[in-house]
């Protein structure tokens, strides 16, 4: 599935792999310079200014938790409007995220 979609000119595009079971958010057309790990499954692509270009979240044995993967990667940023990007796809996550996505659970500050 390769959709695309613009949320308040948030996101450019959202893939999904079935078969690494990564979903990937397109956020700039920059080229990529570093990509770092920003938790467990969850990583962020950034250019040479350390401006965000994309997010990737990987499923391993536990399906990822978007919404707290979304807040974390929003503080680092200092980028709070990507808090609402999970609700705004909720549709469109759900099937891909299962039930953890419906409930998601505290998670450490970071």
């Amino acid at each position: 599935m390769s959709p695309h979609y613009e949320f308040k000119g948030l996101i450019k595009g959202m893939t999904y792999d079935p078969l690494a079971g990564a979903i990937y958010f397109t956020l700039s057309d920059n080229e990529v310079s570093k990509t770092h790990e920003i938790d467990e499954g969850v990583y962020v692509d950034v250019d040479a200014n350390k401006r965000l270009v994309g997010i990737e979240l990987i499923r391993r044995n536990a399906l990822i938790e978007v919404r707290n993967a979304f807040r974390i990667i929003a503080r680092r940023f200092h980028r709070p409007q990507l808090v609402k990007i999970p609700e705004a796809l909720k549709k469109e996550l759900a099937p891909l995220c299962g039930s953890v996505y419906a409930a998601p659970r505290a998670h450490a500050s970071v």
